[in-house]
């Protein structure tokens, strides 16, 4: 990797060690002129990189952060929200298959769907269906 200028203040500045700062800094080839190395984590295979990032993480001892209170409670009631919401849409989806299941099909349904593409060719067999059906009505 070529750098139009000592990257070593850079490289400091960011943390690097005097080890890591002269293997990417490399060699001066011209006036303020360096031909670094550089590492490519994408060389890596997904695992190969999963594994690598995990040991390094471990070396320096990062663990898992658990929020302050607060936090904590409003992911809470958060996820609270979200698993009543799941049981409510897995409910209502259960009805509406039982319902739909019980409709009554029309005959000549080919023939009706047909006439509502010659009308609106434009629209998707599907949505010539939807067309046909009275509206929905909500039990309360």
């Amino acid at each position: 990797m070529d750098h139009k200028s000592d990257p070593t203040e850079n490289l400091e500045v960011n943390g690097a060690t005097e080890e890591e700062i002269e293997f990417l800094r490399g060699e001066r080839v011209g006036l303020n002129h360096y031909r670094g190395r550089r590492v490519e984590l994408n060389a890596f295979t997904s695992n190969q990189f999963i594994e690598w990032l995990e040991q390094k993480l471990d070396e320096h001892g990062v663990t898992k952060v658990i929020p302050d209170a607060a936090t904590l409670e409003h992911a809470y009631r958060r996820a609270a929200g979200h698993k009543r919401c799941r049981a409510i849409l897995e409910r209502a989806v259960a009805e509406v298959d039982a319902y739909a299941a019980g409709v009554k099909v029309p005959k000549g349904l080919r023939k009706r769907v047909q006439a509502e593409l010659d009308r609106e060719p434009g629209q998707s067999w599907d949505s010539a269906i939807e067309s046909l059906l009275p509206p929905a009505k909500l039990d309360k």
